[in-house]
């Protein structure tokens, strides 16, 4: 039953989130929910702890769905990684991550929380990326120098207003990161891009 209201809790902060970026409130959360706003500070004593809850449970969802990508034999593992190393659980898709703007300097706690997840759980997709360059799939490449290319593009497209001045939606951004990253800049010779 607490794991249930404190789902409901969490999907309330997406949908307010996506209304009104960090500035929501627990009482929007709780008008949303229909419900008291003392029974979200039953399961969250703050929006710290809640914005912290959310970037927690946001993470597990990408998890479980990269593992889906990775056990999807029907793609190769380059088309695994171009989709894994990005993967967005549904709930997760259009929302205005752009919102983002200023976490660090409202909530510098939840904004390191962030980053650490960003940096973490990297071992499948390095498993992905061994065994792509052990089948020739993959060229040999620094991981570590992919890895912080990849977090540090996540990071600035997070924490900046990128997204708002370049007017593109971050699953867009993540898309074409990933075609750069994966393709290169140079035309193939075959004439593709």
């Amino acid at each position: 039953m607490e794991d249930h209201l404190q789902d409901r809790i969490l999907q309330a902060a997406i949908v307010q989130f996506s209304r009104k970026g960090l500035h929501f409130t627990m009482q929007d959360i709780a008008d949303t929910m229909h419900i008291a706003k003392k029974t979200i500070y039953k399961s969250y004593d703050g929006k710290e702890a809640l914005l912290i809850a959310l970037i927690d449970a946001g993470f597990e969802k990408i998890h479980a769905h990269k593992q889906e990508i990775i056990a999807n034999e029907n793609l190769t593992i380059p088309e695994k990684l171009q989709q894994e190393m990005v993967a967005l659980p549904s709930d997760f898709l259009g929302v205005d991550w752009s919102q983002l703007d200023g976490l660090d300097a409202m909530y510098p706690r939840v904004a390191q929380h962030l980053k650490e997840h960003l940096e973490k759980n990297w071992e499948p997709t390095i498993d992905l990326i061994e065994e792509g360059i052990s089948d020739g799939v993959i060229r040999p490449i620094n991981i570590s120098i992919l890895k912080n290319i990849v977090t540090a593009s996540i990071e600035s497209f997070l924490s900046n207003d990128y997204l708002t001045q370049n007017q593109i939606a971050y699953d867009d951004a993540l898309a074409e990161m990933m075609d750069i990253l994966m393709k290169g800049m140079q035309v193939q010779d075959d004439g593709t891009h």
